[in-house]
């Protein structure tokens, strides 16, 4: 046989599997441009769709359904397993085994495999690739193995409860090795993971689409594609869904709540999550340093009243820095709406009330959330004090705050930002933003805070599997952070979100993250 033969038989071969791959793939396509079509109305654009390197709801929102990782917060807020089919952990709670599914590819017909996720624990674990979640990594993990190519055992510093949930969590989800590689820089614009949808485009300050994976292990979704149209504006969100431009949309102003109902077209979903609203002071400002500055403006803000007037009763008041959703939530009954009391600290504490403030905020990306900010300016200006409300595009936002570090100008331009944030966890919904490890970029403690005591009852909440022992410094924890004051409490978040009743197995989780895969549509 003749090497020419062999050479021109290879060929013919590679480019007959070449040609069913593209037909395979065009097929795929017409067949779901003949379904139905989802369309999301977001509250704002991503920033990346590399789940290691971003820190926004919105960016996760769309990449949890691209991708898969080891376990899942479910729709009842428990660990459940996704990639991971079984682990267990060695008697002294450091060596964790973990058997993954078999059969899983990526979007790129490359195997989900042990070396797949290894490299993923390594790319975020590299210092020189800078991503957005070494920092939550770092303390939980000192060494990965492959064992076989479906078996992984990794290593922890120490005993800890929370290690299985950071495997839950976004930033764990595991993207294809080979795209990330193939992609470098590029490859947050082009994600690549083994979910129930597969990217097809993004369009800048448009809309991201996504398309059908038929070769979900779980099963293909039964609708064609999901469009996510990017429309930050409230009412302009509302108008989308009434008109039928969209299916379905997030963050539901309150008074338009009633009139949705009242046409009996749309199923309003009213969901508690784990998130708690908050502004953190920037606590590297020599004013703030002074703990009844921060408490005075606490006093100053009627919870209620937001609630009642603003939320119109989608919220509770926040009395803690954990949600009444987390295992161990202790209620502080410390600041009640009291002005006189406000301006007495700030006497106290010889606060000049004449120096003008500035609170970074969002418009549509939090729950009312420009409308919170002007309740809360008010509420302020009542006590003497001079709040500007900043209102930021959400990208730009997200720069300023969780990428910048409190050295950069950027940062010292604020005295105070809005969010919300909440983890299924309470170690580490406490550790990402009160630890003093975990300042941006390396967490989200946006107030800079730092309290050796706060630092050690996490330790002690995290460094153990025995969730019982840690109510005890849980305990402990809470009355501390509301007594130090690193934020104003306004209320613990709902998430309120619309959508048509032709719509229905759309499933939205505690963590605020809404998929697709079991969707269909009538």
């Amino acid at each position: 046989m003749s090497r020419l033969w062999t050479r021109t038989m290879s060929l013919v071969i590679a480019v007959a599997v070449a040609c069913g791959i593209l037909l395979d793939g065009q097929r795929e396509g017409q067949g779901a441009a003949s379904m139905p079509r989802v369309v999301y109305g977001l509250s704002a654009e991503p920033v990346r769709l590399d789940p290691q390197n971003a820190l926004d709801r919105p960016s996760f929102d769309v990449a949890i359904n691209i991708y898969d990782g080891l376990f899942r917060i479910d729709e009842s807020g428990k660990l459940t397993t996704l990639l991971a089919e079984r682990w267990s952990v060695s008697g002294d709670g450091t060596v964790w085994t973990f058997t993954l599914r078999q059969g899983v590819k990526f979007h790129d017909g490359t195997d989900f495999t042990a070396e797949a996720v290894k490299f993923n624990v390594e790319r975020v674990l590299d210092e020189k690739n800078a991503l957005a979640a070494r920092g939550r990594w770092r303390p939980y993990i000192r060494a990965v193995e492959v064992v076989n190519a479906y078996t992984l055992r990794v290593t922890t510093p120490r005993p800890t409860s929370g290690f299985l949930y950071l495997l839950a969590t976004p930033s764990a989800m595991i993207p294809s090795p080979s795209a990330v590689q193939k992609f470098g820089a590029d490859f947050a614009r082009t994600p690549v993971g083994t979910g129930p949808f597969r990217f097809v485009s993004w369009t800048s300050g448009q809309k991201i689409v996504l398309q059908r994976n038929p070769n979900y292990f779980r099963g293909a979704p039964a609708i064609g594609a999901i469009e996510y149209r990017v429309i930050p504006e409230d009412a302009a969100r509302v108008l989308a869904l009434e008109s039928g431009d969209v299916d379905m949309i997030p963050n539901v102003p309150a008074q338009n709540l009633a009139s949705l109902e009242r046409t009996g077209k749309f199923d309003i979903i009213k969901k508690p999550n784990f998130r708690v609203f908050y502004w953190a002071f920037n606590t590297t400002k020599p004013y703030f340093q002074d703990r009844r500055v921060r408490q005075a403006f606490n006093y100053a803000i009627n919870r209620q009243l937001i609630v009642e007037k603003v939320l119109l009763g989608n919220g509770i008041p926040a009395d803690s820095p954990l949600s009444r959703n987390h295992h161990g939530y202790v209620s502080v009954k410390k600041y009640t709406h009291d002005p006189a009391r406000a301006r007495q600290l700030l006497r106290e504490a010889n606060f000049d009330t004449n120096r003008k403030l500035v609170s970074l905020v969002t418009e549509g990306r939090y729950y009312m959330d420009r409308q919170v900010a002007e309740a809360a300016q008010g509420m302020l200006r009542e006590v003497g004090l001079n709040v500007e409300v900043r209102v930021m595009e959400w990208a730009a936002f997200v720069r300023a705050i969780w990428f910048t570090p409190h050295t950069d100008p950027v940062a010292q331009q604020r005295d105070f930002m809005q969010t919300s944030w909440g983890d299924a966890y309470p170690g580490w919904s406490l550790r990402a933003v009160l630890h003093s490890k975990a300042w941006p970029r390396d967490g989200y403690n946006e107030a800079f805070f730092a309290n050796p005591e706060v630092d050690r009852l996490i330790a002690q909440i995290e460094d153990t599997v025995d969730l019982n022992r840690q109510l005890d410094p849980l305990r402990r924890v809470q009355p501390l952070i509301i007594e130090e004051a690193p934020w104003i409490f306004f209320h613990f978040e709902s998430q309120v979100l619309a959508k048509k009743k032709t719509l229905s197995g759309v499933i939205v989780l505690p963590t605020e993250y809404v998929l697709f895969g079991s969707a269909s549509m009538k």
